[in-house]
């Protein structure tokens, strides 16, 4: 018993050692917990993110429309007398010159009328002359019995039926006169509806395809028998919006060398739009058109339904690449050249107040500069204010700058730009 005894004391203060070492261990483990939550946490470093130079770049303003190719001139030949067709003198989609002969109605029933209308006049003529030698007798007989009635040898009676005589053939005579006029007339109509059966262009242009052959009947009602358009050069008209108007008409004025050419823009509508815009086109297949184009006039209202004002411009078309009714893309390039600070697109952020981008100092600490956008080009944008040349922009990595913040600034390589551009291309697909 007293064995038992000694061994159950014996555990009992076992168990108490083994208790404290829990307890003494429990504790260290609470205070090097607690060291550590007290102890400050490590500083961020510095966001890396990728800068660029603000560089100057000669930069020409362009915007791009949707334009319609519509010819400057266009014929459409239609029958002015009534005939058959005796002559179709052209081919087909080939090129008629001003004055060439297009169409040719029978001339034989025309020709007969011009004739019957010559032997008209001819007879009114002759008509004439046998009214004027009798008007010419009537004369000489009313001055003989005035003569006679002085010496009383014929009565009054006698003279006042030689004066009503001569009155008569002198009424003849000015019937005769108005008969002659009339055939003068009827001969001229004759003339004239004689030429209208040879039909001939008013223009050179391309011809397209008769809706008329030979032994057809055609008259006034017979509709268009073919239409010439005139090619080269041709006119390309687009529509601006009436704001872009405001600003176009500005910018001429601006380019005025006086206020008096200023008021000539404005008033008369002469504007230098040749030599301050240069409008390209672009084809349907997405080629570039090699001739650039001549801006010719600004239409005078304002379309009510669509809010834009029609241009006009010409371009040389030797080749007819360019036909009408085709639709195109115009590009307009202002004339003078400008040297402007450029910078990525991606360098450019939004927000309520308009565009900002982030500039890097010498102590890489990023601060918002706004800035007031301009042409694009490519995947760059240039800048009308608020940039200085060789100033740092951040182009990649904007979404970790927040306004004041020290970062981390990384030279934008030729290979990164690259990249960059290829990014921005493919997003904006």
């Amino acid at each position: 018993m007293a064995f038992l005894h000694r061994g159950w004391h014996a555990r009992v203060r076992c168990n108490r050692a083994a208790l404290a070492g829990m307890l003494l261990l429990s504790s260290g483990l609470f205070a090097s917990g607690a060291s550590a939550a007290d102890a400050p946490a490590a500083a961020a470093p510095p966001p890396a993110v990728t800068v660029a130079p603000v560089v100057d770049q000669d930069v020409t303003r362009k915007v791009q429309f949707v334009g319609n190719i519509q010819a400057i001139q266009q014929l459409d030949v239609k029958a002015r007398v009534e005939g058959f067709l005796t002559k179709v003198a052209f081919d087909e989609g080939a090129y008629v010159k001003e004055g060439q002969l297009l169409y040719q109605i029978d001339p034989s029933p025309f020709q007969a009328s011009l004739d019957a209308a010559n032997a008209e006049l001819a007879a009114s003529k002759a008509q004439l002359a046998s009214n004027q030698a009798n008007l010419t007798q009537k004369q000489i007989t009313l001055d003989r019995q005035l003569s006679l009635v002085k010496s009383g040898t014929v009565s009054q009676a006698v003279v006042d039926s030689a004066t009503a005589d001569r009155d008569m053939a002198s009424a003849q005579v000015q019937s005769a006169e108005a008969s002659i006029q009339q055939a003068q007339a009827q001969v001229e109509t004759a003339k004239i509806n004689l030429g209208y059966t040879t039909m001939t262009s008013a223009i050179s242009g391309r011809i397209g395809k008769t809706k008329y052959t030979v032994g057809n009947l055609v008259n006034t009602g017979s509709g268009t028998l073919d239409t010439v358009v005139q090619m080269d050069p041709i006119r390309v008209v687009f529509s601006i919006p009436e704001k872009d108007y405001v600003l176009l008409t500005r910018r001429i004025a601006e380019g005025a060398k006086t206020q008096a050419e200023a008021t000539t823009v404005t008033e008369s509508g002469d504007t230098d739009l040749g030599h301050k815009f240069t409008p390209t086109l672009m084809l349907p297949d997405g080629s570039t058109y090699d001739t650039a184009g001549t801006m010719e006039f600004i239409n005078n209202q304002v379309d009510a339904n669509t809010g834009t004002v029609s241009v006009f411009a010409t371009f040389a078309n030797p080749d007819s690449l360019l036909l009408p009714g085709q639709y195109v893309t115009v590009t307009v390039q202002e004339g003078d050249i400008k040297k402007l600070p450029v910078i990525s697109q991606s360098a450019i952020l939004q927000d309520a107040q308009g565009s900002y981008v982030y500039v890097v100092g010498t102590d890489n600490r990023a601060v918002t500069r706004r800035v007031k956008t301009g042409t694009q080009i490519g995947t760059s944008v240039a800048i009308q204010s608020g940039l200085i040349t060789g100033e740092m922009v951040v182009v990649d990595g904007v979404q970790k700058v927040r306004p004041g913040i020290v970062v981390t600034p990384v030279q934008q390589t030729q290979s990164s730009a690259a990249d960059a551009s290829a990014s921005t291309s493919q997003s904006g697909n």
